[in-house]
């Protein structure tokens, strides 16, 4: 596992594809508390898109966020993942039960167990698969769409981690799931 993610850490910066810059980042903020950076001019705190001169660029970044949040939940939801989680879930509590089955005996709970485990390993390969394709596919966009020269990738992501849009995010998302359940309901 440890030369896998060597052997991916190594093509992702060669190739310089997105996880790239978000690497660079963690790895030189992680770098700069051990290591206090010396100042030869203050510093200038980058506002994500809002300064007064890229004014469209930042509202670009706004959208573009907006539609990785909104490609990441239809995706999930395309995907049946809550379901998958759900069943997760279920067969979690079946495990436990055949547990504490005192009919069974020790090869039978462990017959039922390893066909249980074989199921939720397949439920995790799909959970992880797609968690990665949900959130993949709409960065990957952003990505494609800031090499065109239209929005940012960096300035998207940035967008992604304010604090106002989560809070918003969070809103209308309750929001929406609020209204869908009720129209599923009816």
């Amino acid at each position: 596992m440890a030369l896998l993610a060597f052997l991916i850490g190594f093509a992702v910066r060669a190739a310089r594809v997105p996880p790239n810059d978000v690497l660079k980042q963690a790895w030189m903020q992680a770098r700069s508390t051990v290591e206090p950076p010396t100042f030869l001019k203050p510093r200038v705190h980058d506002r994500s898109g809002f300064s007064l001169g890229r004014r469209s660029f930042g509202r670009m970044n706004i959208v573009l966020a907006a539609g990785v949040v909104v490609g990441f939940a239809v995706i999930i939801e395309r995907l049946r993942l809550p379901g998958h989680a759900r069943q997760v879930g279920r067969h979690s509590t079946t495990c436990l039960r055949v547990l504490r089955d005192d009919s069974l005996d020790d090869a039978a709970k462990e017959t039922a167990l390893q066909n249980r485990a074989r199921e939720l390993f397949g439920l995790l390969g799909r959970l992880v698969g797609g968690s990665a394709l949900a959130l993949g596919l709409p960065l990957g966009g952003v990505w494609l769409l800031g090499r065109a020269g239209v929005g940012s990738f960096s300035g998207t992501f940035a967008t992604l981690q304010r604090i106002d849009f989560l809070a918003v995010t969070t809103a209308v998302g309750l929001l929406a799931y609020v209204l869908v359940q009720r129209t599923r309901a009816s």
